[in-house]
């Protein structure tokens, strides 16, 4: 190799020889050197496919994977990248580490939450004045970035115990018209105090059971808006699957969460809620689920305290439309909060409280068939109305969100 380190026969022959001799660190060395000065595609897919081997069999999962990713990008033959997915599937059970990426852009035509009326008013009440224009619809972007990372901790044939880290953050930018909008109204709002970050640890416990799964985890975080540290928070959830055969799951999950106000680490409010959901996978192969949730806030601040119940459906079509698999969701969502106060010049409280009525829908599509190292582009169309007995809370969104989801 030191007359010529570009000779792809001979790195291959290196490559092929140091793996039937189970040196796989050097096969996978001269492997990816292949890989790197290899021109013909289904040369370089089976450089690929080699390091990915060589790292496999050297116990380095997460190598295999980005190798099997870079063959995914040069596989020849659609047979080729299902064969490559379905290794990769493989190798991503057998990881103990485990990495996740999740990235999106939404144009919007309320990225802060904002009323649909320049109106103050609380039903039971003469008008009490004009909002804003930072508490009126605004249009703009919305962007997400997400990072996990996982590392199982134990693993035997009926369970395993999971570590997590995830990081999320958000963003918005207003357009030309919202920013006109503020200043006209000498608003001193900027795109920036609607950014918030989180970040979570949480240990996972999951035991497969004769007829379904049950987990449980255990979390602590921090949140940040505007760039400020927010509050801290401490978690606790449970989830049931039962399978009642091939085709039908119900899900029944839990949770109690706990905000803790960071100045003085005292209690800001307590969170739980209660899940259920079941879906079925019919003969034709489309998938149909519907979800039940009730969840409930108890804080000393009356604005916050309040109680929900949620319901949702959804329909997954197994066959293409064109080239994209279509899901659709419905969904409405009742808020009640027993005490209320409309913040104007000062609290004026809302007979019989604040209730309001959410409804909502998303529909995505999802292009399997455009990938490219095995991460497939998606789009989200998103619309939702709120109609509340303060109008402050009466607001409309319309969203389209473009990501991507890996095929494995």
């Amino acid at each position: 190799m030191q007359r010529d380190s570009e000779d792809l026969a001979a790195l291959l022959v290196l490559a092929q020889a140091a793996f039937q001799t189970g040196d796989f660190a050097t096969a996978r060395h001269y492997a990816a050197r292949a890989h790197r000065v290899a021109e013909p595609e289904q040369t370089r897919y089976s450089a690929a496919r080699l390091a990915a081997l060589a790292a496999a069999q050297d116990g380095r999962f997460n190598a295999g994977l980005i190798w099997l990713r870079r063959a995914l990008v040069v596989a020849p033959t659609p047979e080729d990248e299902n064969q490559t997915e379905f290794d990769a599937n493989r190798l991503r059970r057998l990881a103990r580490w485990e990495t996740g990426v999740t990235l999106s852009f939404s144009p919007s035509n309320n990225v802060n939450g904002g009323a649909t009326t320049a109106i103050n008013e609380v039903d039971g009440l003469p008008g009490i004045g004009r909002l804003s224009a930072d508490a009126q619809a605004l249009a703009g972007w919305e962007g997400e970035l997400g990072v996990a990372l996982g590392y199982k901790l134990a693993e035997t044939r009926v369970a395993q115990t999971t570590a997590s880290l995830r990081v999320n953050m958000s963003g918005v930018v207003f357009s030309p018209e919202a920013i006109a909008a503020l200043a006209a109204d000498e608003s001193d709002l900027v795109a920036a105090d609607l950014s918030t970050a989180m970040v979570e640890f949480r240990v996972t416990q999951e035991r497969a059971l004769p007829n379904g799964a049950i987990s449980f985890s255990a979390a602590v975080g921090t949140v940040w808006v505007a760039g400020a540290r927010d509050y801290d928070f401490v978690s606790l959830r449970f989830a049931r699957d039962l399978r009642f055969n091939d085709r039908d799951t119900w899900q029944i999950a839990g949770a109690v969460e706990r905000h803790l106000e960071v100045s003085n680490g005292e209690i800001e409010d307590d969170r739980y809620s209660l899940q259920s959901s079941w879906s079925r996978l019919r003969a034709n192969g489309d998938q149909i689920s519907a979800a039940f949730s009730y969840d409930t806030i108890r804080s000393e601040n009356v604005n916050e305290a309040q109680d929900s119940i949620t319901l949702q459906g959804r329909y997954g079509w197994s066959e293409p439309l064109g080239p994209a698999y279509v899901s659709l969701s419905l969904g409405a969502q009742v808020s009640k909060y027993d005490q209320f106060y409309a913040i104007t010049l000062s609290s004026v409280p809302v007979p019989g409280g604040r209730q309001d009525l959410r409804a909502f829908a998303d529909l995505t599509l999802y292009f399997p068939d455009w990938s490219y190292a095995g991460f497939a582009p998606e789009v989200t169309l998103s619309a939702s109305t709120t109609d509340s007995n303060v109008s402050r809370f009466t607001r409309e969104n319309l969203s389209i969100s473009f990501g991507y989801r890996s095929t494995f």
